[in-house]
């Protein structure tokens, strides 16, 4: 999603009228469906969070770029606020997972909730923000 809003930004920047026009006639209808957050069904977001070449550091570049224009002053903690959502969708889907078959996930649930302590002890804002740098490096 963050790629078709950076192409229809590319198209308002644009020299050329015509792709102006496109290009915001484009973003209003974009902004139409997709930026409605509340409606979004979370599990496409989760969806971004499973993925192996995202996670949750994309998360914080996905909702920032989007939400920048409709959320100048508050951008960052509106997006912080869609990103504990989904962290705690997560959360949700996992207990779900664990009540529905203990044996199973038993050591799962184990080994996950010690990771994730460990990694979020390790984490801290300079990291953070080195790291998204460097995925939009990378984008």
């Amino acid at each position: 999603m963050c790629t078709i809003v950076g192409e229809l930004d590319k198209c308002v920047a644009s020299n050329d009228p015509l792709l102006v026009n496109i290009g915001k006639s484009m973003r209003a209808k974009f902004d139409k469906y997709w930026l409605q957050l509340d409606d979004l069904n979370k599990i496409l977001i989760v969806a971004v969070v499973l993925d192996p070449r995202y996670k949750v550091l994309y998360l914080d570049f996905f909702f920032l770029k989007l939400l920048a224009a409709k959320y100048k002053s508050n951008m960052k903690e509106v997006a912080q606020k869609r990103i504990d959502e989904v962290v705690q969708t997560l959360i949700s889907l996992f207990n779900f997972y664990t009540d529905n078959d203990p044996v199973a996930a038993a050591t799962s649930k184990n080994v996950t909730m010690s990771m994730v302590e460990s990694r979020q002890q390790e984490v801290d804002e300079d990291s953070q923000t080195a790291n998204l740098h460097m995925f939009k490096l990378l984008r």
